[in-house]
């Protein structure tokens, strides 16, 4: 039996077809006939049995040409008859052969389960040898390595008792190849920075993930920052504040454009002290700066700006500030929603949208996406609209109702702007009947 390392010879070409049956081939009574025997045996069917045909009167024409009347009934071709006249006719044919010349080997659904099992097999083969390769002289990782190798060996499995306590075969191998790196560079008395050890052990410098850093340190019995040097992110900041030492370090409130501070540090040491009224996040670095401009909101709210996505730095400084409104905008699209997801799950308190309604969003400028990344969008927000956060849900509809068309917040200025300042106070206000609804902090 051959394997996908070894497949042996390859397969000799199918005869072309005589150019008068490459014609009937690609007229449309021809290309239905193709088109559903081929489904007919990837279903398990046989060429012995009536073959169900749904024709128009242009297709059954065109069939009649090549079979013969007597081949077809009402909604059937009759295969024996069918492949009788083929073989009478000037190109002495059986219909595998017609079939097989025109598309090629003919598979069936079977077959390629059974392909896809050797596939599979193959691959688990070859990703369990690497991973203990990877970590065979790592004696701390002896007993891991004894539980992957009792295992059989056809499939990606994550053993009962292993320390990373997780089932996903992916965290799990990164997990034990970091922590093989992580081992033998302690051995050579070297502390790795977080992305240097990602880049060593993982392919990337990017390849963490909050499921592989708790794996990784189950492994070796430490926290992520005592294992790795981690760096410090700046979080841009503006508006009625300051963060303070011994002495002032940051006011937030003067007349530049921003103050950018290092997250953790700003969140574990030293105090905030404000005058706001709220804290606004805002997605996009344009709309950050323009509410300097077309907004009185400046002197009221902290706006903080979240660069496109969530990093621990803005988590840990919104978690160290007052325990203020809490205001969030990003672009009318499923990303932006996937971000105010992301957030409410990882902070402990209410999180309100705003602008980000179907009103809103109807009078946006959409972005101009080829029609595949369309598809992709509207798929994305027809399950946002079923299970993504609910007061979200009426703007993840609108999207998927146009088509996953996405909106930009930089195109809304003109629109959101006057309105900013009243959406904001409203939330600051004690909640009155008919307010929006925040997204809940903890479920969604």
């Amino acid at each position: 039996m051959t394997t996908p390392h070894n497949p042996g010879p390859p397969p000799a070409r199918p005869a072309p077809l005589p150019v008068g049956l490459a014609e009937w081939a690609s007229t449309p009574g021809g290309a239905l006939f193709l088109r559903t025997a081929r489904k007919h045996i990837y279903r398990g069917g046989k060429l012995q049995r009536p073959l169900p045909l749904t024709m128009t009167a242009r297709e059954r024409g065109d069939l009649i040409e090549l079979f013969g009347s007597d081949a077809l009934t009402p909604g059937r071709l009759n295969p024996a008859k069918a492949e009788a006249a083929l073989l009478a006719s000037r190109y002495h044919m059986t219909l595998r052969a017609l079939l097989i010349s025109a598309g090629g080997p003919l598979r069936t659904g079977k077959g390629r389960a059974r392909y896809q099992r050797l596939i599979q097999r193959d691959e688990a083969h070859t990703a369990r040898h690497s991973l203990l390769t990877a970590i065979h002289t790592v004696s701390p990782l002896d007993e891991e390595r004894a539980l992957l190798r009792a295992l059989p060996a056809d499939r990606k499995r994550v053993p009962n008792q292993s320390r990373t306590h997780t089932t996903s075969w992916s965290v799990y191998e990164a997990a034990l190849r970091a922590a093989a790196v992580w081992w033998q560079g302690q051995d050579r008395g070297w502390t790795f920075a977080e992305r240097e050890l990602s880049v060593r052990a993982l392919g990337g410098s990017k390849r963490w993930t909050p499921a592989t850093q708790e794996a990784f340190c189950r492994l070796i019995g430490k926290r992520f920052d005592e294992a790795v040097r981690t760096t410090d992110t700046a979080v841009r900041i503006q508006g009625p504040g300051d963060w303070q030492l011994d002495s002032l370090v940051a006011n937030f409130d003067h007349d530049i454009p921003f103050l950018e501070i290092p997250g953790r540090t700003a969140a574990e040491q030293g105090r905030f002290t404000h005058t706001a009224t709220g804290i606004l996040l805002i997605e996009n670095q344009e709309t950050f700066e323009a509410i300097r401009h077309h907004t009185d909101i400046p002197e009221t709210w902290l706006r903080i700006w979240l660069e496109g996505f969530v990093s621990d730095a803005l988590v840990d400084v919104v978690s160290a500030l007052p325990d203020l409104p809490l205001a969030i905008w990003t672009d009318l699209d499923p990303p932006g929603i996937d971000i105010v997801t992301n957030l409410a799950q990882r902070l402990n308190r209410p999180l309100h949208p705003v602008a980000m309604d179907p009103t809103t969003y109807s009078h946006g400028f959409y972005l101009d996406e080829p029609a595949d990344k369309l598809a992709k969008w509207q798929r994305h927000a027809v399950a946002q609209a079923r299970t993504g956060p609910v007061s979200l849900r009426p703007l993840a509809a609108a999207i998927a109702a146009n088509d996953g068309r996405r909106c930009e917040q930089e195109g809304l200025h003109e629109d959101v702007m006057p309105r900013l300042g009243a959406m904001l106070a409203n939330i600051a206000a004690p909640r009155r009947s008919g307010s929006a609804a925040p997204v809940p902090a903890a479920g969604l």
